[in-house]
C-alpha cells in the first residue's frame, strides 16, 4: 500500500531482536549522549536524554524481597507492552501504515554492518524518524531532509545480510524518504493504492502543482548543498500551504454526514479517489484493523496483572480493565474514550500505575486518537512545593478529583514521541472520578533543563536563573492540569474544542499562583506568561498546544501586562504589570469556559468580574450562573422577539472560536513575536527522549 510494493515483514522488530544481533554489542558507531549537536532540516538540535535512574523502580529498602521480585516481572512484561503500543503508534503516525519506521527499525538493528561513517552520519536523522515517525516534521509540516544522496544510501543498505535486504522493499521506502511532499493525513487516513494518491494531486489542480515544484526545488537545494536557514524557512512555508491544499480538500467530503464514521476518532481510513476525481472513504474501528495487536497487548496485561503480588489491589483492577477494553470488538464511536475504572495511582502502596490508552478528544483531519502506554511510579514532592501541594489536593479531593505527582518509568506509543508532562483522565463531565497527573522527571527535563539556554535568552535571565526555575514548572503543569478540571470539553466545537480546553487550563498557573503559592508568582510568570508562548511559537504556530499559548501572550501583550523589549540589540520579553497578568489570565478562563457553555462574546461580558484572591472558586459560581441565565433565555426572550435558542448561540460561539484560534490568527502573533524567534535562531533545540522505545536505546548512550 502506498507505494511499498513487498509484503510486510514477518513479524516486527522489537528490543529482543536487537539484543540477539550478534555485532550489536560491539557497535562501530559512536551513540547519541546527552548535549548532543545534531542539524536537522537545518538546524540546530541538542539530545537531552532522561537516563536510568530517573526513570527506574524505586522500591523502600524493607519491601519484601518476593514482592520486589514480582513487580521487576510485571516491568519487564509491560516494556513488551509498550513496543506493542508503540508498534500501533508508529502504524498511525506514518502515512506508509508503519513502514517508514520498520525500515529504520531494520537499520538501527543491522548499524553495524553499515560502514561506521555512514552509521555515524545518519543517527540523528534516524532518530528525528523514530521521534516524529513519518520522515515528516508535524510540527513545521515538512519531509526531513537526508543527510546524504539517495545513492549513497542505496550503497549502506548493499552491505545489509541478504534476509534483511530481501524482507523489506527498500526501493519504496527510499522513494518515500526522498519524496519531499508531506501528506496532511499521516497514517490515520492511508490512500488505498498509489494511484488514488496521484488522482488526489492531479485534482487539486494548478496551484498545487506549481508549488509542488517550488517545493520539490527547495528539497533538493537541501539535499545537494550545505545547509541554508533561509532555504529550509521556505521550504516549510512551501509544505505547509501544500499541506493547507490537501487538508481543505478533504475536509469538504469528511463534511458531508455520510462520512461521520470517518471522522470518528478511532477509525481507520482508507481513501479512494475515482478517474473523475471523486472521494469516497471506508472506515474501519479500531478494534477490527488491529485486532492481532489489541490480542497481544491484552494477553500481557494478563500476564502482568498475574504477576503482581495481591497487595497492589488497585492496579491488579485497572490491568484487569484495560485488559476487557482491548478485547472488546466492533466497538461503537465512544471506544477510545478512558474509562472511570482506569483510575489508579491514588494508594502509593501499588507501587506502579499503568495506563492503556486511545483518547484524543478531537478526531483532525491527519490526527485521530493513538495508543500509548504509560507506567508511573509515586513521586516525592520537592519541598518548595509542599503548601501548595498540600492545599491544590485538598481542594482537587473535595471535587473528587484524585491529583498525584509520578515519575514516568517506561513509554510506548505517541507519548515516546512528545513525552508528557502532565495527563487528565477521564474527562469531568458525567464521570465519578477523575485523576490529574504531573510527572515530574519529564517535567523538568523538556521544560526547563533542556531549554535553559533559550529560556534565559528569551526573558533576559541568566542560565542559572533558567535552571532554577524546575519546582516552577511542576507547579505550573501541576496547576494547568487542576484547572482542566475546571474546564468542560464542549463536543460541539468540533476539532477547535481542545484549542478552548488547553487554552483555559493554560490560565490557570498565572491566576491560581497568587492564590496557592504567591511566593512563586515572579517565577510562574516568567516561565509561563514569558518563555512558554515563545517555546510554543519556535515549535510552530499551528500546533494544537502553540494556539492556546499564542492567543494568551497575544491578550497579555494587548492588556500591556507583558511587552516586548530590546537590549543591546536583542528583543526579549518583560513582564511589566503582574497584576495585569493575573486579570487579563482569569478572564481568558472564563471566556473560554463561558464559550465551552455555548455562551457568545456579546453575552458573556455581564458575568466578566475582577478576580479575587480570596474566592478562588468565583469562576465556578459566574459559570452556574451563566448556565441558568442561558436556560432562562431559552425559554424567555430578553428581548422582544423570539428567545434564541441555544443551538443558534452555539452557531455563534463556533463561528466566534474558529476565527480566534484561525491558521491566519496564530500566524499573525507569532509574528509579533518574530523578533524575539530570530535571536534564538542560532539557540538548538531539544530532542528529549525516554529510551524505553528499544530503537531509541540503541542510538543513545
Amino acid at each position: 500500500m502506498n507505494g511499498f510494493a513487498a509484503g510486510r515483514p514477518r513479524r516486527f522488530l522489537s528490543h529482543t531482536d536487537v539484543g540477539s544481533s550478534p555485532n550489536f554489542s560491539n557497535q562501530r558507531f559512536q551513540k547519541l549522549v546527552d548535549g548532543d549537536r545534531v542539524t536537522i532540516n537545518g538546524r540546530p538540535y541538542h539530545i537531552v536524554i532522561i537516563p536510568d535512574e530517573e526513570t527506574a523502580l524505586r522500591l523502600p529498602k524493607d519491601f519484601p524481597v518476593e514482592d520486589a521480585s514480582a513487580y521487576r516481572r510485571a516491568l519487564s512484561i509491560l516494556r513488551e507492552a509498550a513496543q506493542i503500543t508503540q508498534r500501533l503508534s508508529d502504524r498511525l503516525s506514518d502515512s506508509q501504515d508503519g513502514k517508514t519506521t520498520e525500515g529504520v527499525g531494520l537499520l538501527i538493528k543491522h548499524m553495524n554492518e553499515l560502514s561506521p561513517e555512514f552509521a555515524q552520519q545518519i543517527r540523528g536523522y534516524l532518530l528525528a524518524i523514530i521521534k516524529n515517525i513519518d520522515n515528516f516534521d508535524k510540527i513545521r509540516g515538512s519531509v526531513f531532509v537526508p543527510p546524504c544522496s539517495r545513492e549513497r544510501f542505496e550503497s549502506e543498505i548493499g552491505l545489509l545480510p541478504a534476509d534483511a535486504k530481501t524482507s523489506f522493499d527498500w526501493n519504496a521506502w527510499l522513494d518515500h524518504l526522498y519524496n519531499p511532499v508531506p501528506k496532511a493525513t499521516e497514517g490515520f487516513y492511508l490512500f488505498e493504492t498509489k494511484g488514488d494518491w496521484e488522482r488526489f494531486e492531479a485534482s487539486l489542480g494548478v496551484d498545487y502543482a506549481r508549488l509542488k515544484l517550488i517545493v520539490q526545488k527547495r528539497f533538493e537545494r537541501a539535499l545537494n548543498g550545505a545547509p541554508d536557514m533561509k532555504n529550509m524557512e521556505k521550504y516549510d512555508v512551501a509544505s505547509q500551504k501544500l499541506m493547507d491544499l490537501q487538508r481543505n480538500a478533504l475536509k469538504k467530503v469528511l463534511a458531508l454526514a455520510e462520512n461521520e464514521t470517518a471522522s470518528g476518532m478511532c477509525t481507520r481510513v482508507r481513501i479512494r479517489v475515482g478517474e473523475d476525481a471523486k472521494i469516497s472513504f471506508s472506515a474501519v474501528n479500531y478494534t477490527t484493523e488491529f485486532r492481532p495487536e489489541l490480542d497481544k497487548l491484552a494477553d500481557l496485561l494478563a500476564k502482568v496483572r498475574a504477576a503482581l503480588p495481591e497487595r497492589a489491589t488497585e492496579l491488579r483492577g485497572v490491568l484487569e480493565a484495560q485488559e476487557k477494553w482491548c478485547r472488546i470488538e466492533n466497538a461503537d464511536t465512544d471506544w477510545g474514550l478512558t474509562r472511570s475504572e482506569w483510575l489508579a495511582a491514588k494508594n502509593p502502596r501499588d507501587i506502579l500505575d499503568c495506563n492503556v490508552t486511545c483518547e484524543e478528544k478531537v478526531a483532525l483531519l491527519g490526527a485521530k486518537s493513538t495508543f500509548q502506554l504509560l507506567v508511573s511510579q509515586h513521586d516525592q514532592i520537592l519541598p518548595a512545593l509542599q503548601p501548595v501541594w498540600e492545599t491544590v489536593t485538598a481542594r482537587a479531593s473535595e471535587s473528587n478529583i484524585n491529583t498525584v505527582l509520578l515519575r514516568t518509568l517506561i513509554v510506548g506509543g505517541f507519548a515516546s514521541n512528545y513525552v508528557i508532562s502532565g495527563e487528565k483522565l477521564p474527562d469531568p463531565a458525567n464521570q465519578p472520578q477523575y485523576k490529574s497527573s504531573t510527572f515530574t522527571n519529564t517535567t523538568v527535563a523538556v521544560q526547563v533543563r533542556a531549554e535553559a539556554e533559550a529560556i534565559a535568552k528569551a526573558t533576559g535571565r541568566t542560565i542559572e536563573e533558567a535552571l532554577a526555575l524546575s519546582p516552577t514548572a511542576i507547579l505550573a503543569t501541576c496547576l494547568h492540569e487542576f484547572r482542566h478540571t475546571r474546564g468542560d470539553h464542549a463536543k460541539f466545537l468540533g476539532e477547535y474544542a481542545n484549542y478552548v480546553e488547553e487554552s483555559n487550563a493554560q490560565t490557570g498557573p498565572i491566576f491560581y499562583t497568587p492564590v496557592f503559592a504567591p511566593e512563586m508568582m515572579d517565577a510562574i510568570a516568567v516561565f509561563e506568561a514569558l518563555w512558554t508562548p515563545i517555546r510554543r511559537a519556535r515549535q510552530g504556530p499551528l500546533e494544537a498546544h502553540s494556539r492556546s499559548d499564542l492567543v494568551l501572550i497575544d491578550e497579555y501583550l494587548k492588556a500591556g501586562a507583558v511587552e516586548i523589549v530590546e537590549k543591546d540589540g536583542k528583543y526579549m520579553l518583560h513582564v511589566t504589570d503582574l497584576d495585569k497578568l493575573v486579570q487579563t489570565a482569569h478572564r481568558l478562563g472564563l471566556q473560554m469556559c463561558l464559550w465551552e457553555k455555548g455562551v457568545p462574546l456579546d453575552l458573556q461580558s455581564s458575568y466578566m468580574k475582577p478576580f479575587d484572591p480570596a474566592n478562588p472558586d468565583q469562576g465556578i459560581l459566574i459559570i452556574k450562573e451563566a448556565v441558568n441565565d442561558m436556560r432562562l433565555r431559552d425559554l424567555v426572550p430578553v428581548e422582544p422577539g423570539e428567545p434564541e435558542s441555544r443551538s443558534e448561540r452555539e452557531k455563534r460561539v463556533i463561528a466566534e472560536v474558529k476565527d480566534y484560534f484561525s491558521d491566519e490568527h496564530m500566524r499573525q502573533v507569532a509574528k509579533k513575536l518574530e523578533p524575539i524567534l530570530e535571536g534564538l535562531r542560532d539557540v538548538s533545540q531539544p530532542l528529549v527522549v525516554i529510551p524505553s522505545d528499544w530503537r531509541i536505546a540503541a542510538l543513545v548512550a
